[in-house]
């Protein structure tokens, strides 16, 4: 099943670069396109919620991935990224209804994770996935009262759950907003799970509680004025880094200099 869903999507791929004459006769309206994908995204959520329901939630996945994979996408003008998340999340959802043993906690997520991406597409004034950020805010609350607590565990954790709850928004962000706005998350959350600075992570972790309501509700250049000053590492760091290469370099030439001046003796 996955893999027809695969060969369904490069199926898409190709479509997409086909003249638009190829297509008059096997697309239905493309106006309709989005509210299709979304309607279907919905009623494979409703059903993995009744666990007898589960073969009729895999029919509607492939429905959905065949719907969206005869798409004029030449038409319409979405990027390679775009097509590329929106596969992935169907490919996510149908691997999570083929699993031996269905995880319900992790298909609600993928389920989730499905509507979000989807609705993003026809509802772009007041999306569902703008529903997420009470939990993202609590999952920050959590990594600051870690870090204040100064539990390194108990931080990483924080991190890792704030992490798992931003990965079901991921695509939506991705097709609402620049990229450069994840890229700037991930290594904001990457810093936070490795630096056992406590201190220096309360700039990283207030940043964050800032960017929240900004990636939510602001635009994009809402958000980017406010990574201005972006993610960099503590000046502490930066001087041992430099000193540490400064003292590498020197002892490589040192060597060299030594090994040449034994060569001349000998």
């Amino acid at each position: 099943m996955r893999l027809c869903l695969i060969l369904v999507m490069l199926n898409g791929f190709f479509f997409w670069n086909m003249p638009d004459t190829w297509a008059e006769d096997k697309l239905p309206s493309e106006s309709t396109k989005e509210q299709e994908w979304l309607q279907l995204a919905l009623q494979a959520q409703k059903q993995i919620a009744q666990p007898k329901s589960l073969v009729e939630a895999k029919s509607t996945v492939t429905k959905l991935a065949m719907s969206f994979s005869q798409t004029n996408f030449q038409e319409k003008k979405y990027s390679l990224g775009v097509i590329s998340v929106l596969s992935n999340t169907i490919l996510e959802m149908d691997e999570q209804l083929n699993q031996a043993l269905i995880d319900p906690e992790g298909l609600a997520e993928r389920a989730r994770k499905l509507v979000y991406s989807f609705d993003v597409l026809v509802h772009k004034n007041q999306p569902l996935w703008r529903n997420a950020e009470p939990e993202l805010q609590r999952y920050v609350s959590g990594i600051k009262q870690s870090n204040q607590e100064q539990r390194q565990e108990d931080l990483q954790e924080a991190v890792r759950q704030f992490q798992k709850s931003f990965d079901l928004v991921r695509p939506a962000i991705l097709i609402s907003k620049s990229p450069a706005i994840l890229q700037k998350v991930d290594s904001m959350l990457a810093f936070l799970s490795k630096n056992k600075n406590f201190s220096e992570n309360e700039t990283i972790i207030q940043l964050l509680e800032q960017l929240i309501p900004k990636i939510f509700h602001g635009s994009d250049q809402d958000v980017m004025k406010l990574l201005k000053p972006t993610v960099q590492m503590p000046m502490p760091m930066v001087i041992i880094w430099l000193l540490s290469t400064i003292l590498i370099v020197l002892s490589y030439f040192l060597w060299k200099k030594y090994e040449g001046t034994k060569a001349g003796t000998t």
